[in-house]
C-alpha cells in the first residue's frame, strides 16, 4: 500500500485501468462516496420492498418501509453496518461499490471484469486497503 497515497486521500491519483482505449479510475472510498453506497444500498432495499409489495398488506408493507428507515437512521446500511457488510459480500454489493469508486455504469464494468478480472480484484483491494487502513481484505 502506498503510504502517500493514505495520507492524500481523495486527492491523490487515482488507481486507473486502461481497456479498449477507455480509462477506468478507481478512486477511495471517501466519506462522500460510503454515503453514496450507504444512500444506494437503502435505495436498493426500498426497491426491492416495493418489488414485493403485492405479497403484503398495506400495513406489512407500511411496516417494512418504517424498519428500513429505522435501520437506514442506525446506520445499518453504512459500509461498516450490518446490513451493508452482508450485502458486500454479494456480487450485487460488490458492483455498487464499484460503480461508486469508479462513476461507472454496470454494462462498461462487467465487460471489464471479463476482460480483466483479477486486475480489477487486485485494484480494489488496493483501494479498499488505502481507504481503510487496518482493512482485511479478503481475496
Amino acid at each position: 500500500m502506498s503510504e502517500l497515497s493514505q495520507l492524500l486521500g481523495d486527492a491523490a491519483e487515482p488507481h486507473k485501468i486502461e481497456h479498449d482505449g477507455k480509462v477506468f479510475a478507481f478512486r477511495l472510498l471517501t466519506g462522500k462516496r460510503r454515503n453514496e453506497l450507504e444512500k444506494r444500498l437503502y435505495q436498493n432495499a426500498r426497491q426491492l420492498a416495493f418489488a414485493e409489495r403485492e405479497d403484503m398488506t398495506s400495513e406489512e408493507y407500511a411496516t417494512r418501509l418504517q424498519l428500513l428507515a429505522d435501520a437506514y437512521e442506525a446506520g445499518e446500511f453504512g459500509f461498516t453496518g450490518t446490513r451493508g457488510q452482508k450485502v458486500m459480500q454479494t456480487q450485487r454489493g460488490v458492483m455498487l461499490l464499484l460503480e461508486v469508486i469508479t462513476g461507472e455504469t454496470e454494462d462498461s464494468l462487467l465487460a471489464l471484469i471479463a476482460a480483466r478480472g483479477a486486475e480489477v480484484n487486485a485494484v480494489l483491494k488496493a483501494v479498499m486497503t488505502e481507504s481503510i487502513p487496518g482493512l482485511k481484505v479478503k481475496p
